[in-house]
């Protein structure tokens, strides 16, 4: 049976390797970061987007109940005059 040795890496070689794997690391964390932000973003503009829904409901149910009025206050008005 013949035997064959692995490669004997070099201090180089492990220090290179060991630099490939830090900057793969902070590219993961920074990319995290950015996707993390990026979420946070869109979370407030979809907040930001609902408050202003629920402020033109208000505003819609606001109108329609004043000219619901108005159109009471008219029939209310020409029955007097009629009597």
């Amino acid at each position: 049976m013949t035997m064959v040795a692995a490669p004997c890496r070099s201090s180089a070689q492990t220090g290179a390797s060991s630099a490939d794997a830090s900057s793969t690391v902070g590219l993961i964390s920074r990319e995290r970061r950015d996707h993390a932000a990026a979420l946070r973003a869109q979370e407030v503009a979809e907040a930001e987007t609902a408050e202003r829904l629920r402020i033109a409901r208000e505003l819609y149910d606001m109108g329609a109940h004043s000219v619901g009025i108005i159109a009471i206050q008219a029939g209310v008005g020409s029955r007097v005059i009629q009597t």
